[in-house]
């Protein structure tokens, strides 16, 4: 009995043993660890994994993807540094479809794909690209869009010596800058001072507006936002006319954006009607390629 006892302590204890020796599981890479092994196969499953993300059933869920890509884990900038280009235009595009309704997270996507269509070759892309960003972004990130056109410019019309400059000159006037405008739209802003009339003051400052031909050349292909903007049209809340009116923006279809922006500001809560008003602003500025309309505008509606 007592030898029994005994192989079996030894027969348990070499279970032990062998148990403890055996490797632990190597942890599952993050999306991050993958595209920064450099390895092909790795890289192309983290896309993969990410495109699932971003064609997730929840707005939060979507969310967080398009996070990942622009922010959280950078992964865009991980696929850039890694000379991914195809895959950073491919992932901007799907996250833009992801989360229409973010104006900030868009305009990261669309500055990424920017840069990613010049390393790749294709500037008259870019450029388009580029007056997307330009259409859809915040009046604060005006400067920043129109740099980045005049990066486009320079490559895609490397031949013309003037386009630039003749850009800046459109910009300067559009904004008021120049002598021969300033005095009209600071007019502009003091007539409209007092009024509260979304629809009226912004016809009326579009119309006289200054705008800006080189912007007016740029072509946008808006086909890979059609069939997004059919599913938008169907909703009715306030999220959904943002996400819409925004792609309506990127398609360069600015007076149909203008219109479900005016439905979304009358719909807006209080918490909402500051990001509504500019929503606005932003169609003002697409539609004359200049600021100076939109900014007056913008001082119209403030107390």
């Amino acid at each position: 009995m007592e030898s029994k006892s005994l192989a079996a302590v030894i027969l348990a204890f070499c279970v032990v043993s062998v148990e403890a020796a055996s490797p632990l599981p190597s942890p599952t890479p993050t999306l991050g660890e993958q595209i920064d092994s450099g390895d092909s196969t790795q890289i192309q499953q983290a896309v993969s994994t990410i495109l699932d993300l971003l064609h997730a059933p929840t707005h939060h869920e979507r969310r967080v993807a398009v996070v990942q890509l622009t922010q959280g884990d950078h992964l865009l900038r991980k696929l850039r540094k890694a000379q991914r280009y195809d895959e950073v235009v491919h992932l901007a595009v799907e996250g833009i479809l992801a989360l229409p309704s973010d104006v900030r997270l868009v305009d990261y996507l669309e500055t990424y794909r920017v840069r990613a269509l010049l390393k790749l070759g294709r500037p008259q892309e870019a450029l388009s690209a580029a007056k997307e960003r330009f259409n859809l972004c915040r009046m604060s990130g005006t400067a920043s869009s129109l740099e980045l056109v005049v990066d486009c410019l320079k490559v895609a019309y490397s031949n013309d010596d003037t386009i630039v400059d003749r850009f800046a000159e459109e910009q300067m006037a559009g904004a008021g800058l120049t002598d021969e405008h300033s005095t009209s739209n600071i007019e502009l802003r003091r007539q409209h001072a007092s009024r509260r009339s979304t629809s009226n003051a912004a016809g009326q400052l579009t119309a006289i507006g200054l705008r800006s031909s080189v912007l007016d050349g740029i072509k946008i292909d808006g086909s890979i936002y059609r069939e997004a903007i059919e599913r938008y049209k169907k909703g009715t809340d306030y999220l959904s006319l943002v996400s819409l009116g925004n792609l309506l923006l990127l398609s360069d279809r600015t007076k149909e954006a203008h219109k479900v922006f005016e439905r979304a500001y009358a719909m807006a809560s209080e918490k909402d009607l500051a990001a509504a008003s500019e929503n606005i602003a932003r169609c003002i500025k697409a539609e004359d390629g200049t600021i100076g309309c939109a900014n007056a505008w913008v001082m119209s509606i403030r107390p």
